[in-house]
């Protein structure tokens, strides 16, 4: 059950993986799984299974941790990659188009461009941290995602 407080908004979803791509990965992984097995070389199977582990789930983590909006603040995860807590007093929206610090997902076009009234902390991934004080985000209804804010 979800908190009535808490509305959820999910990041491009044309960059989830589709089944289409699992069985892209299931081919290439038994590809160099054959190819690696015969050439003896059993420590490349074992990479190549590790990062097909690996990049399924960043993939995934793109629908399992998605943007939430609460009364105080706005929580903007992407994947795996960065997770940055916003007061929702900081947040004004603005339209798509202006230079962002921080692009969420980063390989997509942004349809809502955050600027912030004072820079936050970005924390990414193995601790990265950056200080923000605009993010781009690519989300599937910007819309309804403008009016929550």
């Amino acid at each position: 059950m979800t908190d009535p407080r808490l509305l959820v908004f999910d990041l491009d979803g044309t960059l989830v993986p589709t089944m289409e791509d699992y069985a892209d990965k299931a081919a290439s992984l038994m590809e160099a799984a054959l190819v690696h097995l015969a050439l003896k070389l059993w420590i490349l199977t074992a990479v190549s299974v590790y990062g097909t582990i690996c990049l399924t789930a960043f993939a995934r983590s793109f629908k399992r941790r998605p943007v939430l909006v609460t009364k105080e603040e706005l929580i903007v995860r992407a994947g795996l990659l960065w997770t940055v807590r916003i007061p929702r007093e900081a947040v004004v929206c603005e339209s798509p188009g202006t230079i962002c610090d921080l692009r969420l997902p980063p390989l997509a076009e942004p349809n809502v461009v955050l600027r912030l009234g004072k820079p936050v902390v970005a924390h990414g991934l193995y601790g990265r941290t950056r200080r923000v004080s605009t993010i781009g985000l690519s989300m599937d209804d910007p819309a309804a995602f403008r009016a929550a804010l």
